[in-house]
């Protein structure tokens, strides 16, 4: 790699700071570290991730007036999770990207990279080295580059550093939510909230369902629909001072993305999911996923409260907004705290507690109502937060007396509850109905107050 070590220190003394030469790996060995900013990112992790990865980067520096290097093996480039990171970095147009290939390509490979508009030439881009090992694949139109390179010696893959410092995100006019009420449409609010904030940060990035955000190279190319690629991209996006928040339609499916969704978590990056409440997964999901805070807001007001919070985290964040408004819920004052739930009756005192979610809210304030009527008056916790869950809370009223958590088969919140919180004596899990109606919980509350 003798070549490429001589085109970085050129870049090195050309770059200026803020810009930054950035060199990514998906093989272990990778012998460059001392010619880049910070060390080989990414190395060793799997090839699909590592280019992804690369694109967010990339990204930034395309204003900054940086580059960024992508060392792949040349078998990863018949892998899907690559092409569909190919395909993002054609939609993003990185013309300052330079893509290298570890060894000689097979065919295949090599017309998957001339499909995804790279084009192969026998003469080297202007400015670039002379002497080549193989050949150079260019578009000569965008400028954009893939190296092939044949590199005989043996690759190891080196334990891949994860965390590392990230710039800090401070959005300076972020303001304290505005005022709402339960009845209000909790996405249409979230939404209008967010565009508020956006258009006074510039460093506030929102993308849409359908990253229509991300520029499209020319009319014929279209911006690729949500995958795992976008999702590296855009949580590579968020470690490079920007705060970037993704809203997720409907009908995404977290669980395709797990291996993202674990690699995002363990490296720390601050990446926003913004999701309707269909599409969040289990409860139970998230112990399988650690660097992930997730909250289940009950409302509009709540919503944005849970929004506030994010954006001035710097931790990797799934807010589930509610599909539609409950019934009017108490108002909501004060901060969102991670970890905490909602008093939505009572504030911690009765002797019985039915703990709910976004998905039985509705049906547990319902039963609760009905209940009243009768003389039993439970209070009612939400489980705003998911991840971490409210455990606190929870064993505080399980000390008190019993505790009914409301499970549904779509986010096992009693299943995740139960696997924390070791009092199995005062919590009583309602499970093992499809979709729990008011009557359900009403007689499961009256089974525990007799």
């Amino acid at each position: 790699m003798q070549e490429l070590a001589e085109l970085l220190r050129r870049w090195q003394a050309e770059v200026i700071f803020p810009a930054r030469v950035r060199v990514f790996a998906a093989v272990g060995g990778v012998e460059l570290a001392p010619l880049c900013d910070d060390g080989v990112e990414w190395e060793g992790a799997p090839a699909g991730m590592v280019l992804a990865a690369a694109c967010g980067a990339a990204w930034a520096e395309r204003e900054r007036g940086g580059r960024v290097v992508v060392v792949l093996p040349a078998e990863a480039m018949a892998d899907g999770e690559v092409r569909a990171a190919l395909d993002l970095c054609v939609a993003c147009d990185l013309r300052h990207l330079l893509l290298v290939v570890s060894g000689w390509p097979m065919p295949r490979e090599r017309d998957l990279l001339q499909s995804s508009l790279f084009h192969c030439d026998d003469e080297p881009p202007s400015g670039l080295p002379a002497s080549l090992p193989t050949a150079w694949m260019i578009d000569s139109e965008r400028e954009r580059t893939a190296w092939m390179i044949d590199s005989e010696r043996e690759r190891t893959r080196s334990p891949p550093r994860a965390r590392r410092a990230w710039p800090p995100v401070r959005l300076r006019t972020l303001l304290a939510p505005p005022p709402a009420t339960s009845a209000a449409a909790p996405f249409a609010t979230a939404r209008a909230w967010l565009r508020d904030v956006a258009a006074r940060e510039a460093r506030l990035v929102l993308i849409d369902p359908d990253l229509a955000a991300l520029p499209a190279v020319n009319a014929q190319v279209v911006p690729p629909r949500p995958n795992a690629a976008a999702l590296i991209a855009l949580a590579a996006l968020a470690g490079e001072g920007r705060r970037v928040v993704w809203e997720l339609p409907a009908d995404v499916d977290l669980l395709a993305w797990l291996p993202a969704l674990a690699e995002i978590g363990r490296r720390g990056l601050a990446l926003k999911l913004v999701l309707p409440t269909a599409a969040l997964p289990s409860a139970t999901l998230w112990s399988l996923l650690p660097g992930w805070w997730v909250f289940a807001p009950a409302d509009a007001a709540e919503t944005v409260a849970v929004l506030a919070h994010a954006l001035d985290s710097e931790e990797a964040v799934i807010i589930a907004v509610p599909d539609a408004p409950a019934e009017p819920l108490p108002t909501w004052t004060g901060a969102y705290e991670p970890g905490s739930g909602r008093w939505l009756r009572g504030a911690g005192s009765a002797a019985i507690t039915v703990v709910c979610d976004q998905r039985t809210v509705a049906a547990t304030m319902a039963a609760c109502a009905a209940l009243t009527v009768l003389g039993i008056k439970p209070d009612v916790l939400h489980a705003t937060s998911l991840a971490p869950l409210p455990l606190a809370a929870i064993a505080a009223a399980a000390g008190r007396g019993a505790v009914l958590v409301v499970d549904h088969p779509a986010s096992q919140l009693g299943r995740a509850v139960r696997a924390e919180l070791d009092d199995g004596a005062r919590v009583q899990v309602l499970d093992g109905v499809a979709s729990p109606v008011a009557a359900d919980i009403a007689q499961a509350v009256r089974t525990l107050t007799r």
